[in-house]
């Protein structure tokens, strides 16, 4: 059956389809993998789980340079809170003798205020979103292993089914190649199942 023309793969004046958006993300990828593995014959599905992984990881090194940043501004605050306190220690030395010195480390003084307060924003920010990621990553995981079992149970049933026919065939050497080659193919396959990654 063939698949269904839609604006993106309709014919050019030519006669020849037009080549399909790439995929941008995971999200893309796992309905490319869907349409495959219904396929009668699926053969671009090895590739599609490739990429798929390549697309997580991808994301999770998001997660990571996100959480890396969250410690650097989180260190960053800590310093800034300790100047503040040293600072704070010497305007009130400080006091006792020039007022002008006053001014200038009270100036000093607020403007690391402010900056802490927009550090600490920033804080909040990338905590909120670090947790975010941390829930699509774990998303994804279940998605990943899920989309797994069934892809091994479709690969599975068809090969059985595929074997269950050459059985019935007439004894010839191709017969007993195919035999040979779609029983190692459902071995594999029964290995990934009883011990997945």
């Amino acid at each position: 059956m063939s698949d269904a023309i839609t604006s993106s793969t309709a014919p050019n004046k030519g006669g020849r389809p037009r080549n399909p958006v790439p995929p941008k993300n995971a999200a893309d990828v796992r309905l490319l993998v869907g349409q495959e593995v219904v396929k009668t014959k699926p053969r671009r599905l090895r590739a599609l789980q490739k990429l798929l992984k390549s697309f997580e990881d991808a994301e999770k090194q998001a997660a990571l340079d996100r959480q890396s940043q969250l410690q650097q501004e989180a260190n960053e605050l800590s310093r800034l809170e300790y100047q503040r306190r040293q600072q704070t220690g010497a305007l009130l030395l400080a006091s006792r003798k020039e007022p002008k010195i006053i001014e200038s480390l009270t100036e000093k003084l607020a403007e690391q205020d402010a900056r802490i307060r927009s550090l600490t924003e920033d804080l909040e920010r990338l905590t909120n979103e670090k947790a975010v990621l941390q829930q699509s990553a774990d998303t994804l995981a279940g998605l990943k292993a899920e989309a797994a079992s069934e892809v091994e149970q479709i690969l599975g049933s068809k090969l059985e089914a595929e074997y269950k026919e050459l059985t019935e065939a007439p004894v010839t050497e191709e017969i007993i190649r195919r035999m040979e080659a779609v029983l190692l193919q459902l071995n594999i396959v029964r290995g990934r199942a009883k011990n997945p990654e």
